[in-house]
């Protein structure tokens, strides 16, 4: 993992670990509105201000 010291969301390692938790407990409906937008194999996405990166590698299983 990388170098927490100088993780730059707000509330440092514990920011980081509420990020990863609400992405646990988030998972279900977030896959749900990946497959309702349509996001499917193939596709380019962009993703801003991805937080924790979570997010960013379930978009990212759907894509590749």
């Amino acid at each position: 993992m990388a170098d927490l010291k100088h993780y730059v969301i707000r509330g440092g390692v514990k920011g980081h670990e509420r990020l990863k938790l609400l992405s646990r407990v988030m998972h279900p409906s977030t896959a749900a509105v990946f497959d309702q937008a349509g996001i499917a194999a193939g596709m380019k996405c962009l993703d801003i201000g991805c937080g924790s990166g979570d997010v960013t590698i379930e978009r990212f299983r759907k894509v590749r």
